[in-house]
């Protein structure tokens, strides 16, 4: 019910109560409660409509209030405000107005009255009065102008998203699942540790175990607001690189399927690697977002970090924040604890993950984009729930494609630009410490010196190598007149090199370099089905010396806890190893119903 209404909706309450009076015998209290409004209300409103008709209906709000004590004229508000722009050195929404309002008691444009109020200011008067504050007031996008129209262009102008799209004909449609998926990197706060052989690090020398805090790169289906897939990226000295980016968009398409559109940041998210997904293999498009507001991922990042961190020692989203935590991580580097005894292996910290997925995909959400009006509208369900929206629409409409084969081996994760020489293509990995060749019945055809596209494998190259070709159409030595970027073959990998190849001109004889002398990072992969409930799925791990790989199954039972004795830890310190004493209960943790 509302405070307060106008002189027209005032005459039309007391003509509604009186037709019901009259027509349906009820009494002006029930007739009052049926609009809306009371009784004394609807008796108070007759007699001021009977005494002055309509204008006595009006409010009465001349005489409230007090008077205000100065009301700053127009150029004294603009020159106000240029000052606060000037001496605010935020960016936000906040606003600093004290200091420019005490420069602006210096300046000859202050009227006496004015400058009697400002000069007190710290002093007597510790805030400014309602109306020279209210003068004073700039917005952010006024804050971005100042900075540059590119900045305002970027931010200044804030329109919120809806979950629509629009078509190839120009028409609004909704955003089902599978249209839009968004990725980003996140760091993990929570710790755990990775069997490790290293001479260098301290903690591997003494415990054969390497600690890690690790790189998270979900997919988030924008229309539902669940997870569809994540890959878990664990490297020795530097972030994750293009390479990764494309080891995780092949499982994902291969294991989940290929959405319409893909939305990513800038950085290694536009390099070539990836833009070549969809400007050479067109195997869906591709748009970057501007800034951080324009995904939606960001927002979900939020709830999944503190969905983590749920019975787990972490550093904190400032990395370090807590005191406690940033002291054992030192420890278990230096290799002054063993970490085996106190914080998760990397299968435990694997269910964990999927526990936090499902959790999250299952958690009704109850904002303005997803929330129950939404559900109602678009789904026809009575909450938003992630994974309830993508069941539902999956049930009457077709999963997302799976790849073609010419696809899939384009996607491979690493690609290379080389030049077919004698009957081969020769790409060297420095991560990977060796070289790798690939030949295909098919070099012959286009002859030495075509430059191609080599995607393949390094941890898998037994699968082969998709071949792109790199030769612009209009080039004059393309005589096949072979689309840039057009798919030519699929080449097999070979172990031994040919001693010469007939036309292409005599080698040298050499053997191939060792394949793996030394990998370069550890790489741990996991892709989470979409449209499935959570089940058993598989993980690569391979060695950084032997290169053997291992299986890391999710969901398995934890392994057991090594004996320990509790470290001295200080009062504040909570105890990171009281959940050591049994094996992990992760769907304790994160009971779905």
């Amino acid at each position: 019910m509302k405070s307060t209404y106008t002189q027209h909706e005032k005459a039309e309450f007391v003509a509604r109560v009186d037709e019901l009076m009259r027509f349906e015998n009820l009494s002006q209290n029930a007739a009052a409660a049926r609009v809306g409004v009371t009784g004394a209300q609807v008796l108070k409103w007759r007699r001021a409509l009977l005494a002055g008709g309509v204008t006595a209906l009006q409010n009465r709000y001349a005489a409230c209030g007090r008077k205000p004590m100065y009301v700053p004229t127009e150029a004294e508000s603009q020159a106000l405000r240029e000052l606060v722009l000037n001496t605010d050195p935020t960016s936000g929404a906040r606003v600093n107005k004290i200091l420019a309002a005490q420069l602006f008691a210096r300046d000859e444009r202050c009227s006496d009255a004015l400058r009697a109020i400002l000069e007190n200011l710290g002093m007597s008067r510790r805030a400014l009065p309602p109306t020279i504050a209210k003068a004073m007031h700039v917005r952010k996008s006024d804050k971005d102008l100042l900075r540059g129209g590119k900045r305002y262009a970027l931010e200044g102008l804030v329109t919120p998203r809806e979950l629509s799209y629009i078509d190839e004909m120009g028409a609004i449609q909704a955003l089902m699942p599978g249209d839009l998926w968004e990725s980003d990197d996140m760091h993990l706060n929570g710790m755990f540790w990775v069997p490790w052989e290293s001479d260098t690090d301290k903690c591997a020398t003494k415990f054969g175990c390497r600690v890690f805090r690790a790189q998270l790169l979900p997919f988030l289906d924008v229309a539902t607001g669940g997870f569809v897939a994540y890959s878990l990226i664990l490297r020795e000295s530097d972030a994750y690189k293009a390479e990764d980016i494309r080891w995780a968009l092949s499982h994902l398409f291969n294991t989940v399927g290929v959405p319409r559109t893909l939305r990513f940041e800038h950085g290694s998210w536009a390099s070539n690697a990836v833009e070549s997904i969809e400007k050479d293999i067109h195997v869906c498009r591709i748009v970057h977002a501007k800034t951080a507001k324009g995904k939606i991922i960001e927002g979900r990042f939020n709830v999944l970090q503190r969905v983590l961190a749920v019975n787990e020692i972490h550093l904190g989203r400032k990395r370090g924040e807590f005191e406690w935590a940033n002291s054992q991580w030192m420890a278990y580097r230096n290799g002054v604890r063993d970490p085996r005894k106190e914080i998760p292996s990397l299968a435990e910290q694997v269910q964990r993950l999927d526990a936090a997925f499902a959790f999250v995909n299952n958690k009704p959400m109850n904002g303005e984009l997803y929330g129950p009006d939404n559900a109602k509208k678009l789904h026809n369900l009575p909450y938003w729930i992630p994974q309830q929206i993508a069941d539902k629409f999956y049930l009457d409409n077709p999963a997302p494609r799976k790849p073609e084969l010419e696809e899939m081996l384009a996607v491979l994760p690493a690609a290379r630009d080389v030049s077919i020489r004698n009957g081969l293509v020769r790409v060297k990995m420095e991560d990977f410490g060796g070289v790798y060749y690939f030949h295909s019945p098919e070099f012959a055809r286009v002859g030495d010196g075509w430059p191609v596209r080599v995607c393949f494998d390094p941890t898998d190259p037994e699968m082969g190598a998709g071949i792109l070709s790199q030769r612009d159409t209009d080039d004059a030595r393309n005589l096949l007149n072979i689309k840039r970027g057009a798919f030519i073959c699929r080449a097999a990998y070979v172990e031994r090199v040919p001693q010469f190849a007939v036309g292409g001109g005599d080698t040298l004889g050499f053997d191939r370099a060792k394949r793996h002398a030394k990998l370069a990072h550890l790489l741990f992969r996991e892709i989470v089905p979409a449209h499935r409930h959570r089940g058993v799925t598989v993980h690569e791990f391979r060695s950084g010396t032997s290169g053997e790989r291992t299986e890391v199954r999710g969901l398995l039972p934890a392994q057991a806890p090594c004996p320990t004795v509790a470290p001295r830890r200080s009062a504040a310190e909570p105890a990171p190893s009281d959940r050591r004493g049994a094996a992990i209960d992760v769907e304790k943790l994160f009971t779905v119903e």
